[in-house]
């Protein structure tokens, strides 16, 4: 089942012009997702702004819940400035995905 599928509950915005415009940079996404990046997003300047930074990884990656072994395989092989800049993109991704799946109710708390 996909991400979106799973979604059990979107977080009313705060600031719905700001999670319009995070949801805005996403247009390949379903729906339903859709609305859960712009509750996300018009909740909390932090994730809207992890969202800003990551909309074209997106769709592609929602739907593999193992996101941390996913943005850290092939880290052993990098040199010390490629691994800094792999960790904080690794960083942003980890927490955008898992903050997705916590307040769409996609993860249960333990795979939080």
């Amino acid at each position: 089942m996909s991400f979106s599928d799973r979604i059990t509950r979107l977080p009313l915005p705060v600031d719905p012009a700001r999670g319009a415009d995070a949801a805005s940079l996403c247009p390949d996404l379903p729906q339903r997702l859709r609305d859960l990046v712009a509750g996300v997003a018009g909740s909390s300047p932090y994730l809207a702004d992890l969202i800003r930074r990551e909309a074209a990884w997106l769709p592609g990656a929602l739907d593999h819940d193992d996101v941390v072994a996913r943005e850290t395989a092939g880290f052993d092989d990098l040199d010390a400035a490629a691994l800094s800049v792999g960790l904080r993109r690794a960083k942003r991704r980890v927490a955008l995905q898992t903050a997705l799946a916590d307040l769409g109710g996609v993860w249960p708390l333990e795979q939080v």
